[in-house]
């Protein structure tokens, strides 16, 4: 969900730590944040890797794609 907790919910909800976003994507257990200032963000299930983090643990909250910068 990205608000650090592990609570489901069926409306959305505020994610913190956002500040100044230009951009979302969405995947079906995953989300990614692009910031202003060129930084990637992410939260979600990591199941597969698909955070880009370099390992399988999933984020409840945003947490930065160190070493990759939005174009």
């Amino acid at each position: 969900l990205g608000n650090g907790t592990g609570t489901s919910r069926s409306s959305p909800a505020r994610v913190g730590g956002l500040a100044d976003t230009k951009g979302l994507a969405a995947g079906g257990n995953h989300s990614l944040a692009f910031k202003r200032d060129g930084t990637v963000w992410n939260w979600g299930a990591n199941d597969s890797g698909q955070l880009g983090d370099g390992t399988n643990n999933n984020r409840a909250a945003p947490t930065q794609v160190l070493g990759l910068n939005e174009a």
